[in-house]
Formats: C-alpha cells, structure tokens, sequence
C-alpha cells in the first residue's frame, strides 16, 4: 500500500466520525468552529500582505479591489485566512502572471488567474481532495478542497469557472 493510499484511508474514517481537515496533520471537529462577527476586508488585506514576499519572487503583480464598505460576517477568522491562503497559493503555483482578487460590496469574494494548467473539463474537479492538474509533480491537491470544506462549514457557498484561460473562483457567504 503507498503512502497516498494510508493517508485516503486514514482521512475516509476521520471524515465518516464527523471530523473536517482544517490545516494538513491536525484535524478539528464540526463543533469547534468558533465563529464571530468579522470584517472580510480586513483578513483578506492581511492575508494578501502576507503573500508580498512570494508576489514578488514570482514577479506576480496582483490586481487587488477590495470595496470601501466594511463586509462583516459571522464566520470563523481562522478557517477564513485558511481559505483565502489556499485560494491564493493555488493562483501563485498555476498562474501566468496575473492575478486578481476582489472583494465586492455585496460581500462575494473573487480570484481569477490566467493560466494553461487547466481547462474547462478539468474545472469540475477541482475542488475534489487529491486532484491536481499536474499529476506528473504529484501535488498533494487538497488545497482547494480544504478551502471549499471550510466554506461550507461556515455556511458559505464556492464556485469554480473557466472563460478565456481565466480560472475564476468565487466565494460568497
């Protein structure tokens, strides 16, 4: 058995008991969820800023709007920067230098990047745990999946298109 196949078996009963991954090797129960009334615009701004550094390596200039309104929710901070950490290092790994992330007054969270990883057959697996476009890199691909999992589990709702070689992924909650 490889080492892929133990981890799958081990995540399938985890996940039958009602457990959810939040951060690769540490696991949380449905019931620690902790939200609070939070202002997206603020842990978006900071988990971009976090980025600079990687922006920068990767000569990556993101196109960033973020609305002037505070949108506030209740959601867990945490699980929130989580998503938004996945979403941006997904676009980072698979993008053509262009990236855009907007945040509008009605609370939807955008992220689009160009890229050639991906095409329109692809995108409906994305969210699904271990894919990953580049199979031959052998990605873990559980990026994306975990961000959609924390969106659920705050009531939220995410959707993936593709249009003119742009990957675009939307949040709203």
């Amino acid at each position: 058995m490889k080492i892929n196949n133990i981890s799958r078996y081990f995540e399938e009963r985890i996940l039958k008991r009602g457990y959810k991954y939040y951060k690769e090797g540490k696991v949380i129960s449905i019931n620690k969820i902790k939200k609070e009334n939070i202002c997206i615009n603020t842990i978006l701004e900071e988990t971009i800023i976090s980025y600079y550094a990687l922006f920068k390596k990767k000569k990556l200039k993101p196109n960033i709007k973020i609305c002037q309104n505070k949108i506030y929710r209740c959601l867990d901070p945490n699980m929130l920067t989580r998503i938004f950490e996945n979403i941006i290092s997904n676009a980072i790994k698979h993008s053509n230098h262009n990236l855009n992330i907007t945040l509008t007054p009605n609370g939807k969270i955008i992220f689009a990047n160009q890229t050639n990883t991906i095409d329109k057959t692809s995108i409906e697996k994305i969210f699904d745990r271990y894919y990953t476009v580049e199979n031959a890199k052998n990605n873990g691909g559980v990026g994306l999946s975990i961000a959609k999992q924390l969106v659920e589990l705050n009531g939220g709702k995410i959707f993936a298109t593709f249009k003119k070689n742009m990957l675009i992924i939307e949040i709203e909650f």
